[in-house]
């Protein structure tokens, strides 16, 4: 998976991108703190973003770790602005649990509402790419979108029926890993679920949900409350989720990760369960397009995924690419070759 391009451009070069690069980064962090409004005009809100074309496929962003969903919102202004409706996911604060409980999170989020009759699209930036196949993976989405589109069928109809993946607590002790046979199949194997802790709500956290168009994410059932969406009932409910363009995802891990200490970084390492058990699963891989440039400082192998649509980019960076016309345009092509394949 390791690409030539990465390392391209001098030490002193690559010196100055990664510098480039945080201050990005730290510039799109602060972003978090701006009003609605600023000096250039309106800075777009999940609100604003609820309106859009009901024959385009709803766009569902998915940040990385320590990242707010303000920090993609450069991306979903543009697509806004084509005419997708764009969707937030509350309650992930900086989304550092595991991977596994994150994806079953983010399934029990999107079952709260009916998917839209063009399906849902996943755009996921770094980690965000880890959590949207897992999910691809545990609920079948994916596959049985592949699965109609290959027939000359509509996979945005297949995809509808695909349902939110069980939790943890719900799943029961029989299961097969992603690398014996079965795996693939819808529900099986689900990747790293056996990991200590997947699945358990983390304390103080409040469960993710998706704000109706319209409304504030306030005005949403609490999940809180006695009977309030239960995992139980959200299983079995669909989808709708035709896809995911990635951008920036360590898929095979990132060596990177062992010099920080922190759990949540080192999830990251290639040796990683859940990283390993969902570089062997390959059943979701042409429903992802990866959208990745020629450098990266924190993933040196680079985010070519292999069976997956690779989209290399001019762009230099893990954070600045997100901001690029030429990243917007390559996710706005994926989002129509996942929508309409062939």
């Amino acid at each position: 998976m390791t690409l030539a391009a990465a390392t391209r451009g001098s030490l002193v070069q690559r010196a100055v991108w990664w510098a480039a690069d945080y201050a990005y980064a730290a510039w799109r962090q602060l972003a978090v703190l701006a009003p609605p409004w600023g000096a250039s005009g309106h800075r777009g809100t999940p609100r604003a973003w609820a309106r859009g074309s009901v024959g385009l496929p709803e766009v569902i962003l998915l940040p990385g770790v320590y990242e707010h969903w303000t920090f993609l919102r450069p991306l979903a202004n543009a697509l806004n602005a084509d005419g997708y409706r764009v969707r937030v996911v509350h309650g992930l604060g900086a989304n550092t649990r595991d991977i596994v409980e994150t994806a079953e999170r983010l399934g029990r989020a999107l079952a709260r509402t009916p998917p839209p009759a063009a399906g849902r699209v996943l755009i996921a930036h770094s980690k965000g790419g880890l959590i949207g196949k897992h999910l691809l993976i545990a609920s079948g989405a994916a596959h049985a979108a592949a699965r109609e589109a290959h027939a000359g069928g509509d996979p945005a109809e297949a995809a509808a029926r695909a349902t939110a993946p069980a939790s943890a607590g719900h799943r029961g002790a029989a299961r097969r890993p992603a690398d014996q046979p079965g795996a693939g199949q819808p529900g099986a194997g689900r990747p790293g679920a056996e990991r200590p802790g997947a699945g358990q709500p983390e304390a103080g956290r409040p469960e993710a949900g998706l704000p109706r168009a319209g409304h504030p994410a306030a005005d949403q059932p609490d999940p809180d409350q006695p009977g309030a969406d239960d995992p139980a009932e959200q299983e079995g409910r669909a989808l709708g989720v035709i896809g995911m363009v990635a951008v920036c995802t360590p898929f095979g891990g990132s060596p990177l990760a062992r010099l920080v200490w922190a759990p949540s970084i080192r999830a990251f390492l290639p040796s990683d369960a859940t990283i390993v058990s969902l570089g062997r699963d390959t059943s979701m891989n042409g429903r992802i397009v990866s959208v990745f440039g020629r450098f990266d400082p924190h993933i040196p192998g680079g985010s070519a995924l292999d069976g997956a649509t690779n989209v290399l980019l001019s762009a230099r960076g893990h954070f600045r690419i997100l901001g690029r016309p030429e990243t917007y345009r390559a996710v706005r092509d994926a989002i129509a070759l996942l929508s309409h394949p062939g």
